[in-house]
């Protein structure tokens, strides 16, 4: 068929067999602006998945809470955090005290190395 053309910012044009575009997750808080719930690229929350108004919880896509390797506040829309958050602020909500002893973003770089067939346990290699 006829080739797909893909038009870069600087006005570039590219001519591509296949294009896939991913933009990430950016959570919608417009409309808490103003309101007294904390917010920055989300929703800040505190271990307990608690934001800055009491009785107000946020978890999943919208929450930023802290990340455990680094310390830093993330948005990280992913599924497990987003169960791990959920639960922790039900529990919290019931009465029962519980905390999020922190996320886990996947797409930093702290330490690398070559992983082998060896070196993973799989046996080849030998």
């Amino acid at each position: 068929g006829e080739a797909l053309r893909v038009q870069l910012d600087d006005g570039q044009t590219l001519e591509v067999d296949a294009l896939i575009s991913a933009t990430g997750v950016r959570p919608n808080i417009a409309f808490l602006y103003g309101s007294g719930v904390a917010v920055d690229a989300g929703v800040l929350v505190d271990a307990s998945m608690q934001t800055s108004v009491a009785g107000i919880y946020a978890a999943g896509d919208v929450a930023e809470a802290v990340e455990f390797g680094t310390g830093l506040r993330v948005v990280n829309a992913i599924q497990p955090d987003a169960v791990e958050q959920a639960r922790v602020a039900a529990l919290h909500m019931a009465g029962q005290p519980a905390v999020l002893p922190g996320t886990f973003v996947f797409n930093i770089h702290v330490i690398s190395g070559p992983v082998s067939g060896r070196s993973a346990g799989l046996g080849c290699c030998s």
